[in-house]
């Protein structure tokens, strides 16, 4: 076998999975994420936090090393908005089941298995950065478009967990604060969630 051979399967076996993560997330609900600082999201602040994403991504994916990893193990900012697009449809999908039947079963997902078939890592940053938005803003409207007597409707997951509609817009509320979290973490800054507002420390040697 040959070098260009060698780098040929490298590139079709692709980078190592991400650590795997097997905490439960649904604590976040009712009690904050002690990480991230996020401490929820009402049912009237979902739609705005869901835009305000599309623009971190827009920003953060055209930001000098976002489609490189820093640790072997460890998302690189391109890899997190992928994942992060793959969830918006699971759960445009989660909410449609929540509106149009009563107390559905819940697909699972597998994101670090999507990361995988998917090939993250391949993708291209403005490819990456209309994906995330049209996904997103797809969410962000069915949240919009929820009627007050709507938002206790449920779903039940695979694990027996509850949601409805209100602690589903909770629980993907965090995944977008934490991975902006995390990205941020990366790329030299830290967003915290307090209080329904944002505390953005400015990136190392900017004003």
């Amino acid at each position: 076998m040959n070098l260009s051979d060698a780098a040929s399967d490298e590139e079709r076996v692709g980078p190592e999975p991400a650590e795997h993560d097997d905490k439960d997330w649904t604590v976040v609900i009712a009690n904050g994420c002690p990480e991230c600082s996020f401490i929820g999201a009402g049912p009237s602040q979902l739609a705005g936090l869901i835009r305000e994403s599309i623009e971190f991504w827009s920003d953060a994916l055209r930001r000098p090393g976002a489609t490189e990893r820093l640790h072997p193990t460890v998302w690189s900012p391109l890899e997190y908005a992928c994942h992060l697009t793959d969830l918006s449809h699971v759960f445009h999908e989660r909410i449609d089941a929540i509106l149009t039947q009563e107390t559905p079963a819940l697909a699972n997902f597998d994101g670090e298995q999507a990361a995988i078939d998917g090939r993250y890592h391949e993708r291209g940053v403005d490819q990456v950065i209309e994906a995330y938005a049209d996904a997103a803003e797809a969410v962000a409207v069915q949240f919009l478009r929820v009627a007050p007597d709507q938002w206790d409707r449920k779903g039940r997951r695979s694990d027996g967990m509850v949601f409805t509609l209100s602690t589903l817009g909770t629980y993907y509320a965090h995944e977008l604060v934490h991975h902006e979290f995390d990205v941020r973490r990366l790329q030299g800054r830290v967003q915290r969630w307090h209080s329904g507002r944002r505390h953005l420390a400015p990136l190392e040697g900017s004003e």
